[in-house]
């Protein structure tokens, strides 16, 4: 790494991932909504859920901008996450989990009321996720408790698309950025986020975020559904300065101003589970971004992340040590 001066807060809900391997016809029997997306549900909805499936689920600390952060983190850029748990064993998880990475764990809340949030995945053959979160204590995170002082020392501020769902925090915490002079990336999360969230993104991307990343159904969304993800590309770049569109199996496409790079994939023979793989594609790039790299080199980093995510069932906290480490010597 060079000697640019870093410091990422990840702002967002801080959640235990449940995950669950079912088939198609499972999912079409019990889960409602659509195959791939994210729905909020009752913690009572979810333990119903896991009953039925049958199975005891792998749990692992996540959540989309924990995800990212703590893989920007085991990739040796400095990092901080801000969020509410609850008072809880998850809770406890989740914060040693990201100190034991030398993360800034200092600006997460506790709230002794709630429980910290929890997501069940269901995971299908396809290696497809399929979401079902109860948010819990991350719901509590309110902009009153935000203060400059969560801010200090920051130099990019990285935010999940969820948190479109609470207009003043994601407001709050834009104002906060800019008066601290930092850079935002905002992750569009979900298709569904895009549909119901449509008009504040597109105002806060034309005044407050610098770099914006989307899969294709998430950028599609954005052109409203109606023709393909590439006019869902030329409507973000209408308003951001750098737009990347991840496809999966084809790789990204990258977009600044005149500039567009396409991104190859790395080729894995055999995908496990896809759940966190868009939120680690975003910690690769940023790798690159944040440090001025070229985007040519800051999409190869993303794609060579992104690959070690599909690898193993769960997100970057389940990648081995050995893993990282050889992702290291690639990117450095």
């Amino acid at each position: 790494m060079n000697s640019i001066k870093l410091k990422v807060l990840g702002v967002g809900s801080p959640i235990i991932d449940s995950l669950v391997q079912v088939d198609d016809a499972f999912l079409a029997a019990n889960v409602h909504g659509e195959k791939g997306g994210m729905e909020m549900i009752t913690r009572e909805n979810m333990d119903a859920l896991i009953e039925r499936a049958g199975t005891q689920p792998v749990n692992v600390v996540a959540g989309s901008a924990g995800n990212t952060t703590f893989a920007l983190a085991r990739l040796g850029i400095p990092c901080a996450f801000l969020g509410t748990v609850g008072a809880d064993s998850n809770g406890e998880f989740f914060k040693s989990t990201y100190e034991n990475m030398d993360m800034d764990v200092s600006r997460i809340r506790t709230n002794p009321n709630e429980p910290t949030a929890n997501c069940l995945i269901f995971v299908t053959p396809d290696s497809e996720r399929t979401m079902r979160t109860y948010l819990g204590a991350a719901a509590t995170l309110t902009p009153e408790s935000l203060t400059a002082a969560d801010f200090e020392g920051i130099t990019h501020v990285h935010l999940e698309g969820y948190m479109l769902y609470n207009e003043l925090l994601i407001r709050r915490v834009l104002e906060l950025a800019y008066d601290a002079d930092c850079t935002v990336s905002l992750n569009l999360a979900s298709f569904e986020v895009v549909r119901n969230c449509k008009a504040l993104i597109t105002e806060i991307i034309q005044s407050s975020v610098n770099v914006i990343t989307a899969n294709d159904l998430e950028a599609k969304a954005f052109a409203d559904g109606e023709t393909s993800w590439e006019d869902g590309l030329e409507a973000l770049a209408e308003f951001c300065p750098v737009v990347c569109v991840t496809l999966g199996a084809e790789g990204a496409i990258i977009r600044s101003f005149d500039e567009t790079v396409k991104v190859a994939p790395c080729h894995v023979d055999d995908v496990v589970d896809t759940t966190s793989a868009g939120d680690l594609w975003i910690s690769g790039f940023l790798y690159g971004y944040l440090q001025n790299h070229p985007l040519a080199a800051c999409g190869e980093y993303a794609s060579k992340v992104s690959a070690e995510a599909v690898k193993i069932v769960g997100t970057g906290a389940a990648i081995s040590d050995e893993a990282w480490e050889n992702l290291m010597d690639t990117i450095a």
